[in-house]
């Protein structure tokens, strides 16, 4: 027998079915907890706000298997971002690992941005059968906040320059050489 809470509410607001699974908005949930909405405002079905103004909070969802290190995605105190964090605990903050900001995606780093829309702080590593990284025309791989190598691709080949140089280090031309000092092959 399922219990249902209607009152002056839509039939079906609240209902508590035989084998204890929780219905929103359904008399047939399928899962612990289903929300239905038939017509949301915007599309939103559900919405988590946390109305305490104490720099300690945020709104957050917590994910938890028996005896395994809690996983939450939700918004860091004081911050307009999304976050992801493991290992964290009611009394412990665990680790960050990933925030979206409106300047981009950091992973390592809670403050992304800049000239970046991937920001990847610490080591990183890109594996795949026959996979390959993808930066396009005026790339940069950045090793820290002032070493970086810059390439460019052109009609001449592919340019390099080296930490915060503004002449060119060393090309790559169409022919498949390397030219170090000269951006034209001398022949020979």
């Amino acid at each position: 027998q399922a219990v249902s809470f209607n009152g002056s509410a839509p039939v079906n607001s609240l209902v508590i079915d035989s084998t204890g699974k929780v219905g929103i908005g359904t008399s047939a949930p399928s899962n612990t907890l289903s929300v239905h909405a038939s017509n949301p405002t915007r599309g939103l079905i559900a919405k988590l706000q946390n109305d305490s103004t104490s720099s300690q909070t945020g709104s957050q969802l917590w994910f938890n298997q028996a005896a395994i290190a809690n996983w939450v995605i939700g918004q860091p105190a004081g911050a307009d971002a999304f976050a992801f964090w493991s290992g964290r605990a009611d009394n412990a903050d665990g680790t960050e690992r990933m925030r979206l900001t409106s300047t981009g995606v950091g992973i390592g780093t809670a403050s992304p941005g800049g000239a970046f829309l991937l920001d990847v702080a610490g080591a990183a590593r890109f594996t795949g059968g026959n996979g390959y990284v993808s930066f396009g025309d005026n790339g940069y791989i950045r090793t820290d906040a002032t070493n970086e190598l810059r390439f460019q691709g052109g009609t001449a080949g592919t340019s390099f320059w080296k930490s915060n140089s503004s002449s060119e280090s060393v090309r790559i031309d169409d022919s498949g050489r390397l030219l170090v000092g000269t951006s034209t092959s001398r022949g020979g």
